[in-house]
């Protein structure tokens, strides 16, 4: 086996991608030659976008996760993969590993061939022809795969220990003296928070309280927040590169989330921040609020507006409390599943008998 790994991915939100990368990050360190593709055609990044502002992400994912509709979803693509790569990649068979951190992506031309299972919810067009070599499950026990728990970019795995919550928050241009709330939900997603902001605003004290929402690249969300919300406790962060996200995350006292996913549990658990979910995407985000309950590590708020903020209010002052033993035992966890991921490509990748 050569040590070059084919890593193919595409846009449905920024998930996938940022699996991708993650994998491409430790691929390095583990000394293969990994490159990633972002094969899926724009029009279906679009579409993701679209069943979500208009409400039917759920019902379309309820819909095809049927074997016959998802083989269909399957093979209206699958069939002219290569024909994508070679264009892509015309020495894409010079790969002798290939990893798929997309559902409607199988790859067949490698000798193995991988599906990485990142949500706790499954949908079945994993389980269409062609089957890969291996699935690769983050969240998931099942005899079908193996199962080597979530990875996140590099730059959160650096603990920062020789910097103070307080130095970080000045580093980040945070009140040092506030408890720091970091809202996320990234990019287009984001505006899901804005229906909370003036609830926000007038429930907690702006001498205690500082609410800092991560925009990512919606430029706009910013830019019309930070004008409407002049002097009140919200800060508006842009773009931030894994390593300021590792520093805000580090800075942070909880988290208030309004979507989630791989990333956002992976990266607040190893940052060590307490999360609070107040509302998901549904379908494939369906399982964790449970992962994080179950852990220990966060709450899920649920009812309208003002019950989930009168929770919140609730939980905010005992956060520390509530969750500082588990959190520490669930950063360990997270920060062992890069060493696990590595002895898997070791043993059943590069001494692959082929």
């Amino acid at each position: 086996m050569n040590n070059k790994i084919l890593i193919l991915t595409g846009k449905a939100g920024q998930g996938h991608i940022a699996i991708a990368r993650s994998l491409e990050y430790w691929a390095a360190q583990w000394g293969m030659e990994p490159r990633v593709l972002d094969i899926l055609p724009g029009y279906l990044n679009t579409n993701y976008k679209l069943s979500v502002k208009t409400h039917t992400h759920k019902p379309v994912f309820k819909l095809t996760n049927n074997r016959y509709l998802s083989r269909l979803l399957l093979s209206g693509f699958n069939g002219s993969l290569e024909e994508r790569l070679a264009t892509l990649c015309p020495e894409y068979k010079s790969y002798d590993t290939a990893i798929s951190t997309h559902p409607i992506i199988h790859p067949s031309f490698a000798k193995i061939n991988i599906i990485t299972v990142e949500n706790p919810s499954v949908h079945k067009s994993y389980f269409t022809q062609p089957r890969p070599t291996y699935y690769l499950s983050y969240w998931q026990h099942d005899r079908r795969y193996e199962l080597l728990g979530p990875i996140a970019r590099g730059a959160f795995y650096n603990e920062l220990k020789s910097k103070t919550k307080q130095s970080l928050k000045k580093e980040m241009g945070l009140a040092p003296e506030k408890f720091a709330v970091i809202i996320l939900a990234g990019g287009e997603w984001i505006n899901k928070s804005q229906d909370y902001l003036d609830i926000l605003g007038y429930a907690f004290d702006p001498d205690k309280y500082e609410f800092i929402f991560i925009c990512g690249k919606n430029e706009r969300f910013k830019r019309e927040m930070e004008n409407y919300y002049k002097n009140i406790n919200f800060k508006f962060l842009g773009w931030l590169n894994e390593e300021e996200m590792n520093t805000v995350l580090r800075a942070g006292d909880c988290g208030l989330c309004f979507s989630t996913g791989t990333g956002v549990v992976t990266e607040t658990g190893l940052c060590k921040l307490p999360l609070y979910i107040v509302d998901t995407l549904g379908a494939q985000e369906e399982g964790y609020p449970q992962i994080v309950e179950r852990n220990g590590v966060g709450r899920y708020l649920k009812g309208g507006y003002w019950d989930k903020v009168d929770r919140l209010k609730e939980y905010v002052p005992q956060t520390q409390k509530l969750f500082e033993k588990n959190l520490n035992k669930w950063s360990d966890y997270l920060m062992g599943r890069p060493k696990v991921w590595e002895d898997f490509f070791n043993k059943k990748v590069l001494q692959a008998p082929f």
